[in-house]
């Protein structure tokens, strides 16, 4: 599923910082191993929306012990991408563009830190999608909805790579097409060109700029 797929820097990004931190299967990814490893503290506070304040040394992550866990673990990954990939508290921030911007950013990085590529990988998964779907809900401990949401995104990824293969194959095939339309005399004067430039450049005639 994932041959053509390739990876962002925000996955890179997440990737180093896990295995920096010996967090390497999916059983690694629990809120109190993520918490400990990166120095965040959890406060659980009843029917409060999860929220992140941080500094440049500690993060305080609050979530709702009443949410099924599942539903407490998709808002704790999207919650660690603001001490992880931010610096200032989002409260101190005036501008509404800029708040956007990192709640964007924050989802962008749950999807990622929840069902990160690297163990994906390692997955053999059900070639049926909701099959698979459903697998990685349960192997990653997250609600359906986000296990399909991560698919889409792989799928979309993939898509898109497959058709910049098949761009970069058809102009191939077009430069080729115009080489063979050439005639004998255009050739040889390009393949004499050729041959002068390789033989001034062995000589440290040609420089590099």
């Amino acid at each position: 599923m994932l041959t053509l797929y390739k990876k962002t820097d925000l996955e890179l990004l997440i990737e180093n910082l896990y295995m920096d931190k010996g967090i390497l299967t999916p059983s690694d990814l629990s809120i109190k191993n993520i918490s400990e490893s990166f120095n965040f503290h959890i406060k659980y506070i009843e029917k409060v929306p999860s929220r992140a304040l941080w500094d440049e040394e500690d993060a305080m992550i609050f979530l709702d012990p009443l949410l099924p866990e599942k539903k407490q673990r998709a808002l704790f990954f999207h919650e660690i991408g603001h001490p992880l990939r931010h610096i200032g508290a989002q409260e101190r921030m005036k501008s509404k563009l800029f708040m956007d911007l990192q709640e964007s950013q924050a989802n962008q990085f749950q999807l990622y830190a929840a069902i990160p590529t690297f163990m994906l990988d390692s997955i053999e998964l059900p070639n049926n999608e909701s099959y698979a779907i459903k697998a990685i809900e349960e192997i990653f401990n997250i609600p359906f909805s986000l296990a399909a949401k991560r698919m889409e995104q792989i799928k979309q990824r993939v898509l898109r790579q497959k058709i910049d293969i098949a761009i970069i194959e058809k102009e191939q095939n077009r430069y080729s097409k115009v080489v063979q339309d050439w005639s004998e005399e255009t050739k040889t004067l390009l393949q004499q060109l050729e041959n002068q430039l390789i033989q001034k450049k062995s000589k440290g005639v040609l420089t590099s700029v």
